[in-house]
């Protein structure tokens, strides 16, 4: 089990843009137990905002598709 400091801490990193493997490298803790966190943030309905910069380039790359 982790700790909410550690948790929130994976969020901070993971906001940053920082892969599974270097946060579990930092925090010395499994790759898996980053991913289980942030997979479970997201189910509960969190959003990340490193998520929504990746959905907005996806939707600008979409339409400039469409307008081609």
């Amino acid at each position: 089990m982790l700790s909410d400091k550690k948790k929130a801490k994976i969020v901070e990193m993971w906001e940053e843009g920082l892969t599974s493997y270097l946060i579990s490298e930092k925090l010395s803790i499994t790759r898996n137990a980053v991913m289980g966190v942030v997979t479970r943030l997201r189910k509960k309905g969190f959003v990340f905002k490193r998520d929504e910069q990746d959905e907005h380039k996806k939707r600008v790359k979409a339409v400039r598709t469409i307008k081609s």
